[in-house]
């Protein structure tokens, strides 16, 4: 997974010129989110929200864009909105 979003733009450019990568097939034994439910939810000023988003799924988590009771985390930015507000509601 790359994580800057310029290390991914480079990617991209090297797809386009016809590079394949591939996995080196280690994979995260007990990734620290595994199985656990995520909704973002406002902005970010350190990390774009993919990036986020990205980082959460290599950690075994799963993102919503909907608050639920399924919901483990929410991760709260600014002005975040009815998202956090169905949150705290839900409990």
């Amino acid at each position: 997974m790359v994580r800057k979003r310029k290390g991914r733009e480079t990617i991209k450019r090297l797809i386009a010129l016809g590079v394949r990568p591939q996995s080196d097939g280690v994979r995260n034994e007990n990734p620290l989110f595994a199985g656990k439910a995520f909704v973002l939810t406002g902005r970010f000023e350190k990390m774009p929200r993919s990036d986020a988003q990205d980082e959460i799924r290599a950690q075994g988590g799963n993102v919503s864009e909907t608050v639920s009771s399924r919901t483990d985390f929410v991760i709260a930015g600014l002005n975040a909105g009815t998202k956090l507000e169905d949150a705290k509601r839900l409990g």
